[in-house]
């Protein structure tokens, strides 16, 4: 049962006044909760009720009195849009998330250019400190309530993923699987079921027999998944089913990252060290600061759990305490992709292979007193989120049955401008590094020639595809960028500076963060920085990673192709050419996000710099340095982890 008051004083007032429909999704106890509040109970459903249910005829739809739907979590508002032909449409609309984690509140709402929405009288979106989230809207003509839910549930516009061909969901595990797609939940075939001649969707993924699962006579392509254990009936895996035998990431549901991911990551996590442990329903997390709280029972964790777990300094996961089902094995996994900083209680039993063998790895390398020291932690985390991202996010797993994405792969056109050929065979080796299948490189000679002896050198060693664009000294650098921009093929794009180090994962992880942000431009702070005058390297004071900013590092920049051709191109500057690129993108309403910095170093010599800056003004605002030690090789060859265990280095002076 949910503690009292889960519900807003406004909410409660609506209730007590006639309300049309009440759709509740994320409950535990389905309506229970909402029953005392009513005086007309019959108007309360869960949305996984709805299929069933006789809303379907235009004159139920369009209801006389509020429309109502109450989300537990933002995770299961967006979960709701699967239910978006089953929604009514009403004069008020009103929604609310009942504890709306901070870094998933909505900033802003869209809503289509349609005659109902443009009767709009009045719309209000209030917050109370307990985090609850509500959005209300009075219109003078019926609109629809999935329109609503759209707009408010994530931070992705409804075409930003793959919508053809049409995916169809039936059956409630089904919706758990249709994770991260645009799937719409179906009605089961009854004995008077009566399909229209439009078909609603290509391919169904089912978790009922096959018999009630519509295919308007073969043009739809059922999709079964073959259970962990095979019964009949069994399609998808129940969350309550035991790990099959041979467990394998593949057996678990995928983790929707547009809500379950790596935003909002505490640096300044307290001396907390919780215990994940299983209590008889479910995993409950115990701890000495954020008290004890339960995990969803269907192993599907929200962004509210998420930001429970923020303050946490590590969560040791009890396996042995856990009869090692589909849902427990999909908890870790969906905590290990928010890089909530997990570590291994007691013995690890074979069930806990569901993870993966990677990530489970990685969960067994740390016990929780190796994570007092804070960069170990992020860089914990940052492993664990990377290794459960690529075997759980739903845009890296699809499901089994789903088709590829049409567009092709995330090609990537890395631009290299540069002066300096002295410098190319580092750099070059560097980009051929990346572990991502499908990197171009775009050599911008800014005044040298591609007849030069070292180019040539160079270039005879590179492994990736090259293209080599030659532009006059005497070009603006903006104006170089623009000419390496002209000749990329890739469907995004990013800018490595000669002299920086980057590390294997610094393209992959962006495509991560750009996936699981829905940003326009990408990229990282220059947290490492290497004085070649000082023979020193600085970690910058943290806290400014895996957040929306204003600001990221010009060396590290990735967005779509597409998208910074709409803006022109680079402004033909010869300096600062990245920080009008940043304000082009905001000022369009373009949103930029910042990734953790493990990926990258920059490299301050003695000359050869546009900006200008004396050593000593990099040693403001850090916290910590290496003396006589260059962190750039180390990140380069991903030995960043051993290097600190080695040597953690000395807490910079305040």
């Amino acid at each position: 049962m949910i503690s009292d008051p889960p519900f807003s004083t406004r909410l409660r007032a609506l209730l007590q006044h006639a309300p049309s429909f009440v759709g509740v999704i994320g409950f535990d106890d389905g309506t229970a909760s909402l029953a005392p509040f009513t005086p007309d109970p019959a108007v309360l459903c869960t949305l996984a009720s709805l299929p069933g249910a006789p809303l379907g005829d235009d004159a139920v739809r369009q209801l006389p009195g509020p429309a109502i739907l109450i989300a537990r979590t933002l995770t299961d508002l967006v979960r709701a849009r699967h239910y978006a032909a089953h929604l009514p449409s009403a004069r008020h609309l009103y929604i609310e998330v009942t504890a709306m984690a901070e870094t998933s509140r909505p900033t802003s709402i869209t809503l289509p250019p349609t005659r109902p929405w443009q009767t709009m009288t009045e719309q209000r979106i209030r917050r109370d400190r307990s985090g609850r989230w509500s959005i209300e809207t009075i219109l003078d003509q019926p609109a629809d309530l999935a329109s609503l839910v759209r707009a408010c549930g994530g931070r992705r516009t409804p075409l930003a993923r793959q919508q053809a061909p049409r995916v169809g969901l039936v059956g409630e595990a089904a919706v758990q699987w249709g994770a991260g797609t645009w799937g719409r939940v179906l009605a089961p075939l009854s004995e008077d079921s009566e399909l229209d001649a439009y078909p609603s969707a290509d391919i169904v993924l089912h978790s009922i027999p096959a018999a009630a699962v519509p295919d308007w006579d073969g043009h739809a392509r059922l999709v079964e998944v073959p259970a962990p254990h095979s019964r009949p009936g069994a399609v998808f895996p129940h969350p309550r089913e035991p790990v099959h035998e041979d467990p394998d990431p593949r057996h678990l549901p995928p983790v929707d990252e547009s809500t379950v991911n790596p935003i909002g990551f505490r640096w300044d996590a307290t001396a907390d060290d919780a215990v994940l442990a299983y209590d008889g329903r479910g995993w409950r997390v115990h701890s000495t600061t954020a008290g004890a709280f339960s995990l969803p029972s269907s192993g599907a964790v929200t962004d509210t759990d998420i930001e429970r777990c923020r303050g946490l300094r590590s969560v040791a996961v009890d396996w042995n305490s856990h009869p090692g089902t589909v849902a427990g094995a999909a908890a870790v996994a969906g905590l290990a992709a928010a890089g909530v900083p997990l570590v291994t209680h007691g013995r690890t039993p074979e069930w806990a292979k569901a993870v993966g063998d990677d990530l489970l790895d990685r969960i067994d390398r740390y016990d929780a007193t190796d994570l007092e020291d804070p960069l170990l932690r992020e860089l914990h985390s940052v492993r664990l989120r990377r290794s459960a991202l690529a075997a759980h996010g739903a845009s890296s797993r699809r499901t089994p049955g789903l088709p590829a994405d049409p567009t092709g792969p995330e090609t990537v056109s890395v631009i290299l401008c540069t002066r300096r050929q002295t410098f190319l065979k580092a750099a070059f080796a560097q980009i051929d590094a990346q572990r991502h299948d499908h990197v171009e490189l775009v050599l911008v000679l800014h005044g040298i020639a591609a007849s030069d002896p070292e180019v040539r050198s160079a270039t005879a060693e590179l492994k990736v595809p090259l293209t080599i664009v030659e532009v006059p000294s005497s070009a603006p650098f903006g104006t170089a960028l623009n000419a390496g921009l002209a000749a990329a093929g890739g469907k995004y794009v990013t800018k490595f500076d000669d002299d920086d180090w980057y590390g294997p994962h610094h393209v992959p992880d962006l495509l991560l963060a750009a996936r699981y942000s829905g940003a326009d431009l990408v990229g990282t702070q220059p947290e490492f920085v290497h004085l070649e005058a000082l023979d020193l390297t600085i970690h910058k004071r943290p806290g400014r990673s895996e957040r929306f900013a204003v600001h990221v590092s010009g060396a590290t920049m990735l967005l779509r192709r597409d998208d910074l051709i709409e803006l022109g191109g680079y402004r033909p500057l010869r300096t600062s050419e990245d920080r009008g690129l940043l304000q082009d993108v905001q000022h369009r309403g373009g949103s930029v996000y910042c990734t953790h910095g493990f990926n990258f170093l920059v490299s301050r010599r003695t000359q050869g710099h546009t900006w200008i800056a004396p050593p000593a003004s990099f040693l403001r605002n850090n916290d910590r340095q290496w003396h006589g030690t260059d962190l750039g090789p180390a990140i380069a060859a991903d030995t960043l982890e051993e290097h600190l265990h080695a040597q953690k280095g000395t807490v910079a002076p305040r």
